[in-house]
Parts: structure tokens; C-alpha cells; sequence
């Protein structure tokens, strides 16, 4: 993958989705309620678009200035809140989690390696699943383990956007 779309894919998310003075708003499609994000800067534009719920599906997709294209799209979620709350969490405690992961660590997360990082007994684990020689496809599992048991996933596929 072309280093600065892995750039502006990181960047993009970290301080697109989830930071102040970013342009964030919201659509509706087929009814319903989506949350897009845009973020800009030096090398390209980004933009993320989501519905916010437990369970869910997003599609980012970058354009760089040098004509490059790439999308990430991405599905799944977290455990209903009865079964959270038998484990002892809640979502907000996996979302403040999956936020301190994305804006600490964009740059290794969601891409194109294995990534893992612990904080007490919550534990993020990305790992790549599959990359075909074919197509320009990379496939991951996004996971986050409470006490060793996942209460969070997000299936995640990255291609890019040609002819």
C-alpha cells in the first residue's frame, strides 16, 4: 500500500472521526442516520461515513493528490449491553478503548500488519487475515478482549479505487 495512503487512512480516522474542528455531520441514507466525517491535509482528502450504533458498517475512502484511491470498509461491533454488563463492561468503556486506540496508535492500526496493545484488562488485538495475490485486497479481524473474552469486532477490508 502507498505510503501516503496509509498516512491519510491513520490520520483520516484518528483526527477525522474523532476530534474537534474536524467537519463532522451527519446524512441520511435510505433513512438512515449517518455520522461523515472529513479531514484534509497536504497529500490528499479522507472521509468516513457511519452509522452510530452497536452494530454497524462504515466505508472510509481516501484520494490522494497524486490521483491514488483507496477504500476501507468495515463491519461489526460489540456484545448487547446485558452481556456487557454480566462481563462487568460497558460500550462506553469500549469505545472510549477503541478511541484511545485509534488516536494513540493510527499509524499501525487497521493497515497492513498484526497489531496488539493491552492497557489493564482490556487488550486490542488487528490482525490480517488474508491478502490476495490477484486482487489488491487485504482482509483483518479487529478485536477487543475484555478479560480475555471479545466483546468487540470489526471485520475489515482494504482495496483500492481504479479505472
Amino acid at each position: 500500500m502507498n505510503s501516503g495512503a496509509k498516512e491519510l487512512l491513520g490520520k483520516g480516522l484518528a483526527f477525522g472521526s474523532f476530534s474537534t474542528g474536524t467537519d463532522i455531520h451527519k446524512v441520511t441514507r435510505a433513512g438512515i442516520e449517518i455520522i461523515s466525517s472529513d479531514y484534509s491535509n497536504h497529500i490528499g482528502h479522507y472521509n468516513d461515513q457511519f452509522p452510530l450504533a452497536r452494530l454497524t458498517a462504515g466505508q472510509e475512502i481516501v484520494h490522494l493528490n497524486n490521483g491514488i484511491k483507496l477504500s476501507r470498509v468495515y463491519a461489526g461491533g460489540s456484545l448487547k449491553d446485558g452481556e456487557l454488563a454480566e462481563l462487568g463492561i460497558t460500550q462506553d468503556d469500549i469505545i472510549k478503548f477503541l478511541i484511545e486506540i485509534i488516536t494513540d496508535h493510527y499509524e499501525a492500526i487497521r493497515l497492513e500488519n498484526d497489531f496488539t496493545w493491552t492497557k489493564g484488562n482490556l487488550k486490542y488485538e488487528y490482525k490480517v487475515t488474508g491478502k490476495s495475490e490477484i486482487i489488491p485486497v487485504t482482509s483483518s479481524l479487529e478485536t477487543i478482549y475484555f478479560n480475555d473474552v471479545p466483546v468487540f469486532q470489526h471485520y475489515i477490508i482494504i482495496c483500492p479505487i481504479e479505472g
